[in-house]
């Protein structure tokens, strides 16, 4: 799991070029502007990385000024995105030690529950009518004890802890809704990132009538957990038993259409046999999703070498193209040696892009 809130050491402290009251604190491979003295290297302190949704009792300087903090899933704060001040890239929140916790801590340690963190994602789409009012699919558990859920960790975290002798897959991170389509048992299942979008079967006759449809046309306003099923249903028959295709869904109306598609397209980027629960090495299953007829993401270098710093996979991610869109939403490795390891190169650029959008 993410560690959205834990226990690090300031690497160092630098100004900032015409700043008098804030300077950028180095963590790991994470840069923040925090104000002036309030750090030192060496020092412990809490980071909070981008994306974690920081309650407003914790921060309350997050929310500007005779504004009012915003609510997500019950709770008043902010999301913390990659922002620039002065032009500095900040990326996440530092803040001191409580002296509550500061005898109970160890560097390292995982807080996000001890200060009530939770990771921002856009919310899922409840289940909604479709052929002549019934339901396509409702919500399920996400079944973890059969397949993982797909998070890679970011190279600022990651960078030292992952083998440097190793060499690479290399594949361009498409901007999409992450979708995983599997055949368990002889039924075909699809998940979205957090729930299994369960397809109603209860009553056939509609069910067929409705599937047909989805082949043929689009119905207007279907909703993002109607797509996921939709692509289920299309690819049903290329799905072998036993076997979850993880991938991006990217179309026309998920994520503001960032790859540009003219259609919806599903992109594999893993495949794990259920069996094992192991993800199959880059060279079958690159195989299988070929002899299968599907989509894979786009290969940048198969036998790529570990990249020599932080910044230098930045750099790469911030300019590499995606597939029809110039800026790629970044770059991931996947060791060629053991496919558990991985790691994701996201490009700056594309986070200032997105942040600046808004929620």
């Amino acid at each position: 799991m993410r560690k959205l809130a834990s226990v690090r050491r300031i690497k160092k402290v630098e100004p900032i070029q015409g700043a008098d009251r804030i300077e950028t604190a180095t963590v790991d491979g994470w840069q923040v502007v925090v104000k002036k003295g309030d750090f030192k290297e060496g020092d412990l302190c809490i980071y909070f990385e981008i994306d974690s949704w920081i309650p407003d009792t914790l921060a309350p300087f997050l929310t500007s000024v005779g504004k009012e903090p915003r609510e997500y899933k019950g709770v008043k704060g902010q999301r913390l995105k990659t922002v620039k001040l002065r032009k500095q890239l900040s990326q996440g929140l530092i803040l001191p030690v409580p002296s509550t916790i500061q005898d109970h801590i160890t560097e390292g340690q995982d807080v996000t529950d001890v200060f009530g963190i939770v990771k921002w994602e856009q919310e899922e789409a409840e289940p909604s009518t479709g052929y002549k009012g019934k339901k396509v699919w409702t919500a399920k558990s996400f079944p973890t004890h059969l397949f993982p859920k797909t998070d890679q960790e970011r190279i600022q975290n990651v960078f030292d802890l992952r083998p440097k002798d190793h060499t690479y897959e290399l594949t361009v991170k498409l901007d999409g809704s992450s979708c995983s389509i599997f055949r368990h048992e002889g039924r075909l299942r699809v998940c979205s990132r957090n729930i299994e979008l369960a397809i109603v079967e209860k009553d056939d006759h509609w069910l067929v009538a409705w599937l047909k449809r989805l082949v043929g046309m689009q119905p207007k306003r279907k909703t993002l957990g109607n797509h996921f099923v939709d692509m289920a249903v299309k690819l049903g028959p290329r799905i072998p038993e036993g076997y979850c295709f993880q991938g991006e869904l990217c179309g026309p109306s998920i994520q503001d259409n960032y790859e540009q598609l003219g259609d919806f397209g599903f992109y594999v980027y893993d495949v794990v046999h259920l069996a094992t629960r192991e993800y199959l090495p880059a060279e079958e299953r690159q195989l299988l999703v070929n002899n299968q007829k599907l989509f894979h993401v786009p290969v940048l270098e198969q036998h790529a070498v570990y990249p020599n710093s932080i910044e230098e996979a930045l750099h790469l991610a911030d300019n590499t193209p995606s597939m029809y869109n110039p800026k790629a939403e970044g770059i991931v490795y996947k060791s060629r040696k053991d496919p558990n390891l991985s790691f994701k190169a996201i490009s700056n650029n594309y986070l200032l892009y997105k942040d600046s959008k808004g929620d």
